[in-house]
């Protein structure tokens, strides 16, 4: 690549740890339960709309339903019960210790909750440089991106932002920020069509990220 990335952004869940399953799981379960939806299709629609923060996405699919609420409030609790058991592959820490041997910045941008991210972050002891998560008038996208521009002092365009949801793509293509699709929840083919203003970069694991910056 020709333009010189300094700072790194990862999305958290199904990014730098496996829990978009669980999630979408516990999702499907909930809007079979309060809204007769089959579980397929209901985990099936909550992996469509992931990228925000759930109280959103409920919005999206259940317009003004006053049965949202509850049904946030279930899905928040439990998520994380699963969230605090995950942590991230040790190859994974070795890829993030590897950019900043390379004088790269790194910094997670998430919709968990700002406090319960930068706990995450402060157990698991993962070596980033800063971690931002969901607070009110704050979140994942232009929020996030703007506050990392000002806090690193690193334009957009020599950013990077890896994630694994098609409203990830999205966000990072509104800011004209360099995409980098991590396959799983998604596919390649899935991610194709929103990917714009750029090739399409694919990984599979996040050590793959090493490679893509090489080119």
């Amino acid at each position: 690549m020709s333009t010189k990335f300094r700072l790194i952004v990862f999305d958290l869940d199904g990014t730098l740890i496996d829990t978009m399953g669980g999630f979408a799981d516990l999702a499907g379960s909930l809007l079979h339960k309060h809204y007769g939806w089959t579980f397929e299709n209901g985990r099936k629609r909550y992996l469509e709309t992931s990228g925000i923060p759930f109280f959103q996405q409920m919005e999206i699919l259940f317009p003004n339903d006053q049965r949202n609420p509850g049904v946030v409030d279930h899905f928040e609790r439990g998520k994380i019960s699963a969230f605090i058991k995950e942590s991230i592959s040790e190859r994974t820490r070795e890829t993030i210790h590897a950019l900043r041997d390379r004088e790269i910045r790194t910094a997670i941008s998430s919709n968990n909750f700002h406090d319960l991210v930068r706990e995450f972050v402060r157990q698991n002891n993962i070596p980033v440089d800063l971690a931002v998560g969901f607070k009110q008038d704050f979140a994942k996208g232009r929020d996030h991106f703007e506050y990392l521009r000002n806090y690193f002092g690193i334009p957009f365009g020599e950013m990077v932002f890896v994630g694994d949801s098609l409203m990830d793509a999205k966000k990072a293509s509104e800011m004209n920020i360099f995409f980098v699709a991590k396959v799983g929840t998604f596919t390649r083919g899935e991610f194709q069509p929103v990917v714009i203003n750029q090739p399409l970069m694919a990984i599979t694991e996040i050590s793959e990220i090493l490679g893509i910056l090489e080119k």
